[in-house]
């Protein structure tokens, strides 16, 4: 049997040698709510298609920063939640992708209540996410006094906003956009996200992939 970390997405090992990773490539992958590689959570968590028809709403509807991508979010709402719609953090945040009061009436014009409805909480981080965004645009200086934010690459772009997310922007500024320097639980939660980014990516891929193996063999038949 396969036994998962609290740390999503770390491949571990098995007695049999197997790795988290190999369950991805298994065919249940097509039902993965099923799937034997996703980490227990509770009976609350929303399930892998609807989240998946959540975001793609809200992306169609709010434009994010093409570094952050679908697979992003639905990493963060893991790392976040545990796909919990339900779900409050002792400091009040609340719904899948764990919004502050403050946060939320910054970019939406409802009660925050409606955080736990799962399409507004998913509009709601991504309107957040622009803020961040923009923040790290208008400030990010580079170590060597001349590198901003849109000249770094990908993953180094994911990392400070993630850190920025978690940790808030004031503080990464603060930490000159050190990411070591910020406090160990935003530290453990830009490792999280990068290692679960990467394990929604190639569910992603792998879903698309089975998908179009059945488009095809209908169209043979």
């Amino acid at each position: 049997m396969l036994v998962t970390s609290s740390l999503a997405g770390s491949p571990n090992k098995s007695n049999d040698t197997k790795f988290l990773y190999d369950e991805i490539f298994h065919e249940r992958l097509v039902h993965p709510e099923k799937s034997t590689f996703l980490e227990k959570t509770n009976r609350n968590s929303i399930d892998y298609f609807s989240l998946i028809d959540i975001l793609q709403k809200t992306y169609s509807e709010v434009k994010v920063p093409d570094y952050v991508t679908i697979p992003v979010q639905m990493a963060r709402s893991y790392v976040e939640s545990s796909n919990n719609p339900h779900a409050r953090s002792p400091v009040g945040a609340r719904g899948l992708w764990q919004i502050m009061e403050q946060s939320w009436y910054d970019v939406m014009d409802l009660h925050f209540d409606n955080a736990y409805n799962p399409y507004l909480n998913s509009k709601a981080s991504l309107y957040h996410i622009n803020k961040i965004d923009m923040f790290l645009r208008q400030h990010y200086i580079g170590s060597d006094g001349h590198t901003r934010f849109d000249q770094l690459p990908i993953e180094h772009k994911r990392d400070l906003l993630n850190a920025a997310y978690n940790g808030g922007q004031g503080r990464l500024m603060r930490a000159n956009w050190d990411i070591n320097a910020m406090p160990k639980e935003t530290r453990d939660y830009v490792k999280r996200m990068k290692e679960r980014t990467l394990l929604e990516e190639m569910r992603i891929y792998q879903v698309y992939k089975h998908q179009n193996i059945a488009a095809r063999l209908e169209i043979k038949e």
